[in-house]
């Protein structure tokens, strides 16, 4: 029971980081955007530094 429970703790923490690191990146992205206004760059750029 005990393993279970720490188990699906971890999930829920490792999906909460995914998670937050999407909102992360498309907040990143818009805001690029927004200075070169244009959201395809934005990403290239993006893409090319991960």
């Amino acid at each position: 029971m005990l393993n279970k429970v720490r188990f699906s703790d971890l999930i829920d923490s490792i999906v909460f980081k995914i998670v937050k690191v999407k909102a992360m990146r498309s907040i990143f992205v818009k805001l690029i955007a927004k200075q070169v206004k244009n959201e395809d760059i934005a990403s290239e750029v993006l893409h090319k530094d991960t």
